[in-house]
């Protein structure tokens, strides 16, 4: 730990109270996550932005589709994968994204859990990209180097590095499916976060799960879509 993060999460105040000051600072997301009118307009640009990407979409031929992965256990789209894989129109790329990035997160722990992330995305036989270059040390742009269309999180957190979260797709149709059945009402975790309220598409599992969307999301549900417990289907 360097000396600075040291003093401010020992002299300062706590690393919970600390960490979502500085998640705010490297996000950039101070005004849309703590002003509900802010957020509410910025949630409205990105639909006006999502649309245009629709009709821009209609005339490709290949869709580059992006799932962002961090562990292995939040993995819930295999399903979906092998329809996009089978599809002449669809190209999608497993993106594996470090996990637990925050302000004294250990970066070398960081590194062996996408490791660990690479292995199985290797052994489902997933087309895949790691976001770490290991030989030359850097973090890649993805955004740039791929360039997607169409890209699904696996994580709704910030817990990321910020050009692996939602923030730096506006131009693509982003979605999610919950890495868990969300059958609490846990709705700031749940519904209440940005991100819920800027993606494409939320994918819940119940009329349930989207009446609770509508009561607590910003936009009142108006991205949400009930597809079922797409976990499950390879289990059935």
């Amino acid at each position: 730990m360097t000396n600075w993060k040291k003093y401010i999460t020992e002299k300062v105040g706590g690393v919970s109270v600390i960490d979502t000051l500085y998640k705010s600072i490297i996000f950039h997301d101070f005004f849309i996550a703590s002003v509900p009118l802010f957020q509410k307009w910025y949630v409205k640009s990105i639909r006006n932005r999502q649309r245009k990407t629709i009709e821009r979409l209609k005339a490709k031929k290949n869709i580059k589709v992006l799932f962002f992965l961090q562990t292995p256990s939040v993995w819930k789209y295999d399903c979906l994968y092998r329809l996009l894989e089978k599809s002449e129109y669809f190209e999608p790329v497993v993106v594996i994204s470090p996990f637990n990035v925050h302000l004294i997160y250990d970066r070398q722990e960081c590194l062996r859990v996408m490791r660990v992330t690479e292995n199985f995305v290797r052994e489902q036989g997933y087309n895949y990209i790691s976001s770490y270059d290991f030989s030359q040390h850097k973090w890649l742009n993805v955004k740039k180097l791929l360039q997607p269309d169409v890209v699904f999180f696996t994580k709704p957190y910030k817990d990321t590095l910020p050009q692996y979260h939602i923030y730096n797709y506006p131009d693509c149709l982003t979605l999610y499916v919950p890495y868990g059945i969300n059958c609490m009402n846990l709705w700031k975790n749940n519904y209440g976060l940005p991100f819920d309220n800027l993606l494409w598409k939320l994918l819940v599992e119940t009329d349930f799960q989207k009446q609770y969307a509508h009561d607590y999301q910003l936009c009142k549900g108006d991205n949400v879509e009930v597809v079922g417990a797409i976990a499950l289907e390879k289990l059935i």
